[in-house]
Parts: structure tokens; C-alpha cells; sequence
């Protein structure tokens, strides 16, 4: 999921600040799920961010929400 954000952030011309100022959302959450996905190992569930998160992130890219819940 991480990758497709990145990738609409590159696509839209646009940063994680400006993402995070425009939906309200604190720049740490981000920063939090990048971190915890770089720390993960491959064991249990994969990091994600919260449901509200990712929901305001299809708005902001309009996009579907089920373009970040398919893998």
C-alpha cells in the first residue's frame, strides 16, 4: 500500500507535507507507517495505516478506497 501512495504523490506532484496538511491528517502518522513498514520482518500483519487514514487518502488522490485495500 505504501508504494501506491508514494507513487500518486510522485504522480500528483505533490509531498507527504502538503498530503498531510490538506487532509488533516499529522505528518507522524505518515511517518509512523513508513518506519513500522520498513522495521517489519515479514511476520504477522503487514503495517497499515488506520481505515479513516486511508479513506481520506482515495479522497485525496481520487482514487476508489479499494485501490489501497487490493494488494
Amino acid at each position: 500500500m505504501y508504494e501506491k501512495y508514494t507513487r500518486l504523490l510522485k504522480e500528483k506532484g505533490t509531498n507527504t507535507k502538503a498530503f498531510c496538511d490538506a487532509m488533516k491528517v499529522p505528518q507522524s502518522t505518515m511517518s509512523m507507517w513508513k518506519g513500522r513498514l520498513e522495521e517489519w520482518n515479514g511476520i504477522g500483519k503487514k503495517p497499515t495505516p488506520s481505515l479513516d487514514t486511508v479513506a481520506k487518502m482515495a479522497k485525496f488522490f481520487d482514487v476508489p478506497i479499494e485501490y489501497f485495500l487490493e494488494e
